[in-house]
């Protein structure tokens, strides 16, 4: 006997959980819109992750590569262009790079940071906003060596009569050299305690007579004041009205400079990121700049030593006649018997005497930062054309020579002692040495360098016409000189063939590089008249033979690797390409 089941025990199931058809098919596809949704999550997830590895979300975007990438080219734009825009596509938007490295490096050099503040922010407004956020206690250690009191003329400061004159002629514009600029902008209270009292050292230097004076009395009255009483505009204009277009600090080695400098990179969702381009702590270093100047602290130990004002109209004055050290014998660099020898000497009498020598930055000249920029886009836009001329330079290798200017090496049996102003007591040598270096410590005597890659070299090669042969004779390994030179001038020529460079370019550029008068220098003797010391000197673009290496340490200039710095003293003034950094 077959028994049927009732027609509705197929909804038996349905009627037990409570679930319409209806329900169990949205059930279905609801299971079915989590598996696809999960699925499509992780599908999401792995395909976006590339971009989740970054603040900024940009796929594959890296610290090691891409970002080492972008602090590099910032990094050489801003070395020649403080503002303006960068094209991070163009041609010259290159690096000669792998940056396949775990770690990031980037190429950061700490003369930019002494250009930056020496050279480059040198406004009025600039300085009087930072001098009224400086503690008063930096008063001593500022990198300046002043000229007066106060901005009307009446209190002279200058160690010598002659610096006093170069004051008047040259630097009267200079805010840096006067005291009163820095003390309007100041906390009073702040500055007399550490400098002031019965027996302070600003009292001593400068305070005793001031008081002793009625014009010195109500300088001190109005300048104690002058920060409460004036706005930072106010203070500008009255600088101004004054005869001041700048403040520039000098160039000591008693502190690295220090910087932190940043950009920021903005995504298309406006978010933005910050980069940190350069970092470089500010830090002690060697201080052999001291013998040049020793700055408002070494005269106040002077002014306290012996008792007397530094203000040469004082009844008191260092400068009058009297039986103690004078200010340039309390340095210290005479010998046993009182005298200046040797590079000592030598020095004092070809650019001027010790404790008065100011020394300056010099800026790139305009013209051949433009040079600069100019031919560099020349050479990546040539080799964006034709590919294969990368391969010609990457072959081309790095080569550090020791050259010998020409008008020295013809001067046989010489010693030589070093090209650095700051180190006076080197040993003779047979070879050219270095020239002078923020990092001088004078221990050790390394030869002159300079080194030639294939890009200095090209922009060696464009600026003039070169004589290998010539240029190979200043230098002792000729042979591997005349391969490397002969292969950078066929490699300008083969780069230049479908490109032309303003010859006017190179002219201007020149001219203001021989008008600065930037040169190297040398101390020396001969064997004939080893008693007989000579201050030797070689322009950086005199001689036909020797300018590819001037014009290789002008491009190291440009980029920040050298600095250029003029010791002004009172017999000349030199002006000297540094050691690279």
């Amino acid at each position: 006997m077959r028994v049927q089941a009732p027609p509705q025990w197929g909804l038996s199931v349905l009627a037990k959980s409570g679930l319409s058809r209806r329900q169990y098919a949205a059930s279905i596809l609801g299971c079915l819109y989590l598996a696809l949704s999960t699925s499509s999550s992780a599908w999401y997830v792995t395909k976006a992750y590339p971009s989740f590895t970054n603040d900024l979300w940009w796929a594959n975007y890296t610290a090691n590569g891409h970002q080492a990438f972008v602090v590099d080219l910032f990094n050489a734009v801003l070395a020649i262009r403080p503002n303006g825009s960068v094209d991070v596509l163009a041609s010259s938007a290159t690096t000669d790079k792998s940056y396949t490295a775990a770690a990031a490096t980037s190429d950061v050099y700490p003369m930019y940071a002494r250009r930056l503040v020496l050279s480059d922010l040198t406004s009025v407004d600039y300085a009087v906003v930072n001098l009224r956020t400086m503690s008063a206690s930096w008063f001593a250690y500022m990198a300046t060596q002043y000229c007066w009191v106060d901005l009307a003329h009446e209190f002279e400061v200058a160690h010598t009569a002659e610096r006093q004159q170069r004051c008047y002629m040259r630097h009267s514009t200079n805010g840096a050299v006067y005291i009163e600029t820095v003390l309007r902008n100041l906390d009073w209270t702040d500055f007399t305690q550490n400098f002031g009292g019965p027996s302070g050292t600003f009292t001593v230097a400068f305070g005793s007579w001031l008081v002793k004076v009625p014009s010195g009395q109500k300088w001190l009255a109005v300048t104690s004041i002058a920060r409460q009483t004036t706005s930072v505009d106010q203070e500008a204009t009255y600088w101004r009205a004054n005869g001041i277009e700048l403040f520039q600090l000098q160039w000591q080695n008693r502190i690295q400079t220090g910087i932190d400098e940043r950009i920021y990179i903005q995504n298309a969702w406006a978010l933005q990121y910050d980069v940190v381009v350069k970092s470089i702590k500010n830090v002690p270093h060697t201080w052999t700049t001291l013998p040049m100047y020793w700055l408002t602290m070494g005269d106040f130990v002077y002014s306290l030593a012996v008792n007397r004002s530094l203000i040469r109209s004082a009844n008191n004055s260092h400068v009058k006649k009297w039986t103690f050290s004078n200010l340039e014998d309390f340095i210290g660099l005479t010998d046993n018997y009182g005298n200046y020898v040797n590079q000592a000497q030598l020095f004092r009498t070809s650019v001027g005497p010790f404790g008065s020598v100011d020394m300056f930055v010099v800026a790139v000249p305009r013209s051949l930062a433009q040079l600069y920029e100019s031919v560099r886009e020349t050479i990546y836009t040539a080799m964006e054309v034709h590919p294969s001329y990368q391969v010609v330079v990457d072959a081309i290798p790095t080569v550090i020579y020791q050259p010998t200017p020409p008008s020295w090496a013809s001067q046989p049996n010489s010693s030589f002692y070093g090209g650095s102003p700051l180190c006076l007591l080197n040993a003779p040598q047979p070879y050219i040495q270095q020239t002078f270096s923020f990092y001088d410590v004078c221990d050790y005597q390394l030869p002159f360098t300079v080194t030639v890659d294939w890009k200095a070299g090209v922009f060696a090669s464009l600026a003039n016409t070169i004589s290998t042969a010539a240029t190979c004779g200043l230098q002792t390994a000729s042979l591997a000189c005349f391969d490397h030179w002969q292969t950078i001038v066929n490699t300008s020529t083969t780069l230049m063939e479908s490109s032309s460079l303003n010859i006017a370019m190179w002219h201007v550029a020149a001219a203001d590089v021989k008008a600065l008068n930037a040169s190297i220098i040398q101390y020396t003797t001969s064997e004939a008249d080893p008693t007989t010391w000579r201050l030797l000197h070689q322009p950086l673009l005199q001689d036909a033979a020797w300018a590819p290496f001037g014009w290789a340490l002008l491009y190291d200039w440009v980029q920040s690797k050298r600095e250029v710095v003029s010791f002004e003293g009172d017999v000349s003034t030199i002006v000297l390409m540094s050691s690279a950094d």
